[in-house]
């Protein structure tokens, strides 16, 4: 009886197939950066005018960007673990 919502960064279609796997309905999908505060607030104010009241968070975000430091100077390096760790 529960209801889902998804959050996606880019690939809609992705949790669009995602939502309509799901039984039951009420599930949705938004679009969010999970490494910008202000794109947070936006979620957690769409879940909450959808369901009033959140009972279960499931974090498992993550991301990965490529960064060897053999092929790349210190500061792409360095962005591509910040973008890593900010996420």
């Amino acid at each position: 009886g529960g209801r889902v919502c998804i959050n996606f960064h880019g690939n809609s279609r992705a949790a669009k197939t995602t939502i309509d796997q799901l039984p039951g309905k009420g599930h949705f999908a938004v679009k969010a950066d999970i490494a910008n505060p202000d794109s947070v607030q936006q979620l957690m104010d769409a879940v909450i005018d959808e369901f009033e009241v959140l009972d279960v968070v499931v974090n498992n975000a993550g991301v990965f960007f490529p960064h060897p430091l053999a092929t790349m100077n210190y500061e792409e390096w360095q962005a591509a673990w910040r973008k890593t760790l900010d996420t």
